[in-house]
């Protein structure tokens, strides 16, 4: 497509097209006498002539009315420039010119700023023409010439100057990105997650896109990828360090164009999982009796609920969980467990603990006899109790009459009384763990422990 800018008389008019900038051109001149702002140089003889009237002289019906200017009479030479005008790129020049009837002469042209396409136009009695030649090169202030070459006789005449310049299509620099965000799943801490892609599209990019993370988990978020002038695919990983939310920004940026896109995912804490002892040794037990409770503590941590547990072996059937309380403060419990063995002989087994992966095992063993006589002791132990509450809130309630001591798990005593059956002893203070309460029940050392909630 071409757009034509035209100069009426002296008023001039600039327009912009895709960072060209060109003033209008020439149209007719303006009858006899001129205007002098059209043109600069000289020109031989009248400079214009009016065939509005009169006979043919000797020209084509064409030429008649036009209104024109003349360079040469007789063997006279003359020129004509053009006022300057601002154009960058290339266009095309248009004039109309003719020769007196009988004459004929070369007119040459030239530009001042730009290159034409062609420099010469041969002219020839009366023919009056419209001739159109390539612009090129052209840089700022462009003027074109007109000039006449010596012939036998060298009258001609040019109407119509005009430039017409090429419009050089819109083009839209595009820099796109197929997502505004990313949500990645929840991570393990020192763990990376699964790579997500972007896809980036350039069109009539100036430079190749370039990538950058910011923002303050900018380090906890990865991209590689290679991109070209028309974009490609980006890969993303996340790989939190620490617990919680994480958020940074990717900029994709080609030139002054730029494409941001948020990033969020969720560092989740490495599960735990522990026991306070990895085997139980019960005393030895009399077939069919049941031995005094042991107790496993429990404690977990960044898991999805609570451990799972089961007794397993070969003499699983001699080991039985009486209590469970793994719901404590929901990041840990105990487990109460019982040897009761229903035949004499050692007897193995292994408590198992899982969750989120983790497992953790206790080892359980215990032996047991047929003779009472070699169980008295334990027996005696078995049914004599000195504590009737052992897993305690505040108060820690006695079955007897005794002179007690408690311990805490590091064997310091941090407690003694003197107790009687139903007396209770308050412990609201003590920290929860696990304690040791002893004392003399009917002649008989007694221990028993407790769990302070």
């Amino acid at each position: 497509m071409k757009k034509l800018y035209s100069l009426f008389a002296a008023v001039v008019m600039t327009v912009a097209v895709n960072a060209q900038v060109f003033n209008a051109t020439f149209d007719d001149v303006n009858g006899t006498g001129g205007n002098d702002n059209l043109w600069s140089g000289s020109a031989a003889g009248s400079d214009l002539n009016s065939y509005s009237t009169g006979g043919d002289w000797g020209l084509t019906k064409a030429f008649k009315g036009n209104q024109c200017i003349k360079l040469g009479t007789g063997s006279a030479l003359g020129s004509i420039t053009t006022p300057a005008i601002e154009l960058t790129g290339s266009g095309i020049l248009t004039f109309r010119a003719g020769a007196w009837s009988g004459d004929s002469s070369t007119l040459k042209i030239s530009a001042m700023g730009g290159t034409l396409d062609a420099a010469t136009v041969i002219l020839s009695d009366a023919a009056f023409t419209t001739y159109a030649i390539n612009i090129s090169g052209a840089s700022g202030a462009l003027k074109i010439k007109f000039e006449g070459e010596k012939a036998s006789k060298s009258r001609f005449f040019i109407d119509d100057i005009k430039v017409v310049a090429e419009d050089t299509p819109s083009v839209t620099p595009v820099l796109a990105v197929d997502k505004t965000s990313l949500e990645f799943p929840q991570t393990l801490v020192g763990s990376t997650s699964e790579a997500q892609t972007l896809t980036v599209t350039g069109e009539n990019l100036d430079a190749v896109p370039t990538y950058e993370l910011s923002g303050a988990d900018a380090s906890e978020f990865s991209v590689s990828g290679s991109l070209t002038a028309e974009g490609g695919a980006l890969s993303l990983t996340f790989h939190p360090a620490t617990s919680g939310t994480k958020t940074a920004t990717l900029t994709v940026t080609s030139g002054s164009l730029s494409q941001m896109v948020t990033l969020s995912g969720e560092g989740k804490a490495l599960p735990v999982l522990t026991v306070d002892t990895d085997s139980l040794e019960f005393p030895e037990t009399v077939v069919g009796q049941t031995s005094t409770e042991k107790i496993v503590e429990v404690d977990w941590a960044n898991v999805s609920g609570f451990p799972t547990y089961n007794i397993t072996g070969e003499n699983a059937d001699a080991f039985n969980i009486v209590d469970a309380e793994l719901k404590v403060d929901e990041t840990g419990g105990y487990l109460y467990i019982v040897f009761k063995p229903t035949t004499e002989g050692t007897k193995t087994a292994t408590l198992t603990l899982a969750i989120d992966g983790i497992t953790k095992t206790v080892a359980l063993s215990g032996t047991a006899v047929e003779d009472a006589s070699l169980a008295v002791g334990d027996i005696n132990t078995i049914n004599t109790k000195l504590v009737k509450n052992t897993l305690v809130d505040n108060a820690l309630v006695f079955s007897a009459n005794a002179e007690v001591k408690i311990y805490n798990v590091s064997g310091q005593l941090v407690k003694t009384a003197r107790v009687s059956e139903n007396t209770a002893v308050d412990v609201a203070g003590f920290a929860k763990g696990i304690y040791v309460v002893t004392g003399i029940v009917d002649g008989k050392a007694i221990s028993q422990k407790i769990i302070k909630k």
